[in-house]
């Protein structure tokens, strides 16, 4: 079920892949059955710097994390070629080997 939410609506931005829906209730559900599969997710009011961005109330999901990232296109991923191409574009771009972020070896 996630597969095909996410296929349908899904979309990736720089560092995560999104699910936007006006019914949090089934984000939540979507995010149950991500987690059981390993898949980390955050959910929250789609806003931009704290302002609304629409007068519907809207709600993201959010799979952020090159592990995240990596279980999501191995157990789930996109059937869209174009979608497909651009995760495997993120997921190179992050480091080879290391932390996955730079910031993260400081603490």
């Amino acid at each position: 079920m996630p597969g095909r939410i996410v296929h349908g609506v899904g979309d990736i931005s720089s560092r995560a892949v999104l699910v936007s829906n006006t019914n949090k209730s089934l984000l939540e559900d979507i995010r149950a059955i991500l987690s059981e599969m390993g898949i980390d997710s955050k959910l929250y009011l789609d806003t931009k710097a704290g302002v609304r961005r629409s007068t519907i109330t809207s709600w993201k999901l959010a799979i952020l994390g090159r592990d995240n990232l990596l279980r999501f296109r191995d157990r789930i991923g996109f059937s869209d070629a174009g979608k497909s191409g651009t995760l495997t574009a993120m997921l190179d771009s992050y480091r080879k080997h290391g932390s996955e972020s730079p910031m993260r070896s400081m603490w």
